[in-house]
């Protein structure tokens, strides 16, 4: 951070906001994202991570992993990490198309 009169030597055109009792920090960067699986979130939580796959994650997916699920699932993912202060994410998952449309969307930055 820049000290006054410094920052606005530096930078004349800038506006200033007084943030008191405030930190601001850079994006956040999610590396490793699955965005539909928030639609799936505390479902069979509570198993071993085998089990929970091969008897209801992988189950769920094939019955339930469309376009429209990735999109509503990737929607609803991107609304949180905005919230939350991520500015980008990794994400691995079925349909890749659905989830650029929903981060062109967004504004979002993804790869």
């Amino acid at each position: 951070m820049l000290e006054q009169p410094a920052g606005t030597q530096k930078y004349p055109d800038a506006r200033v906001v007084a943030l008191d009792s405030h930190a601001l920090m850079p994006g956040l960067v999610n590396m490793h994202t699955h965005t539909p699986m928030s639609l799936l979130r505390g479902y069979a939580d509570d198993l071993l991570l085998d089990t929970w796959l091969r008897e209801h994650i992988w189950p769920a997916e094939a019955r339930w992993a469309d376009k429209a699920f990735v999109s509503l699932g990737t929607e609803l993912a991107v609304a949180e990490m905005i919230r939350g202060g991520t500015t980008c994410f990794n994400d691995c998952y079925f349909f890749p198309d659905a989830i650029a449309a929903v981060v062109e969307s967004t504004g979002i930055r993804a790869c």
